[in-house]
């Protein structure tokens, strides 16, 4: 280790991991990652991550991811709390991981199974969106006794209630199929309700919602 590294490894107060969630790979090329309460901005090390220097007793309050042209959802995310004093706390919890939230414009490649669609109040056209509802994909396992399986990963409706949920089966799955499509559910949640539709879905392909769900 050069005595540089030392120095920084020694310095460091906190790093920051964005994850996408498709590639599971780090995402910071092209995008802006900001620490509520730090005076300077962060350096992007050879690993991706975003790491802000020690700077006396401050400690970030939250994150603001800016992904500009990306196609993810801008968000905060939150701190963990502050150690006293920030020095103490071991370099092994100074890592924080966030996953990041796709956008309908993501391109997803063939492997996946993909559904977007428009979350609304009513099924009328006119109806109102809902935003930042969380949308998922859920299928029927059927290798050994049948279960019901979420996705890992939720997508989440923007300004006009639009989605892009995906799922990735594991290998070795047994899915449920009707006419050769995957059995599956989208599930939706606001508010702490939650509501699901049947839905077949190609597996390794995109589904374009014809019409909106209420």
């Amino acid at each position: 280790m050069t005595p540089a590294a030392d120095h920084l490894r020694r310095d460091m107060l906190i790093a920051v991991e964005l994850i996408d969630p498709v590639t599971r790979l780090p995402v910071f090329r092209g995008v802006q990652l900001d620490a509520a309460g730090m005076a300077h901005a962060p350096l992007i090390g050879w690993s991706g991550r975003f790491v802000w220097l020690a700077e006396g007793e401050r400690w970030p309050q939250h994150f603001d991811f800016n992904p500009g042209t990306a196609p993810y959802e801008a968000e905060t995310f939150a701190a963990p709390p502050p150690p006293v004093p920030p020095a103490q706390l071991p370099a092994d919890q100074r890592l924080q991981r966030f996953t990041l939230h796709p956008t309908v414009a993501y391109p997803f490649g063939d492997d996946l199974t993909v559904v977007r669609g428009q979350l609304r109040e009513t099924a009328d056209p006119g109806a109102a969106p809902i935003p930042r509802a969380r949308v998922w994909l859920r299928w029927t396992d059927q290798t050994g006794l049948p279960k019901q399986v979420d996705a890992p990963h939720a997508s989440r409706t923007d300004s006009q209630g639009s989605f892009a949920a995906f799922l990735r089966l594991p290998a070795g799955a047994r899915p449920a199929l009707n006419k050769g499509l995957v059995v599956a559910h989208i599930m939706a949640e606001r508010g702490g309700q939650t509501r699901m539709t049947a839905q077949d879905v190609p597996d390794g392909r995109l589904l374009d919602l014809r019409s909106a769900l209420a």
